[in-house]
Order: structure tokens, then sequence, then C-alpha cells
């Protein structure tokens, strides 16, 4: 490595992630241009349940993670997204936050619909807790990992 290489590279998952959110709620007017949201969601109301994805739109078991339904709803979920995607894309790379964030995001998305039976929802908000408790537990059961979550933080 040489000592001119930069300290650490861009998180390109974590900015990706940051840019889709953005790019999503800003076409979206924050949740506002609902027909703007259609393809985003995880079905289109009044459809079946997950007749959508089962016709091979399966892009929207994890597309829900992009829409945000206000400004403060987006700027939470991605303030938390930038401090622990990037610490953790950081120590266990691009491809592992990748598919953290697609099961984690796929999980919290299904399980949401199939407990409010409406498709009319959105947020980073599951991956955002996941993370949270990767990263907490992590930081309590592996002192090698590398960072850890302070107490109040948690609670």
């Amino acid at each position: 490595m040489s000592l001119l290489a930069p300290r650490s590279q861009l998180p390109v998952v974590t900015v990706t992630l940051i840019a889709l959110s953005v790019g999503v709620s800003l076409v979206s007017l924050i949740g506002d241009a609902h027909s703007a949201l259609l393809s985003f969601l995880i079905a289109e109301p009044g459809h079946a349940p997950f007749a959508d994805v089962l016709s091979g739109e399966v892009w929207r078991l994890v597309t829900p993670i992009f829409v945000h339904f206000g400004f403060l709803h987006l700027l939470f979920n991605m303030m938390w997204l930038w401090d622990l995607g990037r610490a953790i894309e950081r120590i266990k790379g691009a491809a592992f936050l990748g598919l953290f964030v697609a099961a984690t995001g796929i999980a919290s998305n299904v399980a949401q619909y199939f407990i409010t039976q409406s498709p009319l929802f959105g947020g980073m908000s599951g991956v955002v807790y996941a993370l949270l408790g990767y990263v907490w537990i992590q930081g309590r059961i592996n002192p090698a990992f590398g960072i850890a979550l302070h107490r109040s933080t948690v609670a």
C-alpha cells in the first residue's frame, strides 16, 4: 500500500443507497406524488397480495426501502445509514453490506405488508434497525469487530 493512497475508499454501497433514497424522495415529492411511487411499492394498491411480485416484478420486494413519506423520515434514516452502513462497509466490505441491506430490506418489507395488508409504506427503518442490531451485537460479543455502540444509543 502506498503512503499516498487515500486512507479509506468511498463507501460506494452506502452512498448509492442514500442517492437512491434521496432520488426517489425527490421524484415522489417526499411521498406526495403517489403516481410516482407506484412502481416502488411492494404492490399496486387494489391488487391481490404479492400478485405483482408473483407476476415477475420481484424488485418490489426491496424498492419500498427507497420510499420516504416526509423529510424527517428521510433525514433520520439517511443519517443512520451513513453512520452504520459506512462503518459496516469499511469493515465487512461492499458485497456484505449490499446483501445485508437486500436481505433485511426484503424481510422487513414482506413482514410489514403481511401484517398491515397495505402496500402504502416505505422507508429504510427496517434496514437501519437491522444495521443497529448487527453493530450492537457484534460490538458486544466480538471485540475484534472494531466498532461498538454505547448503551445509551441502543436504549
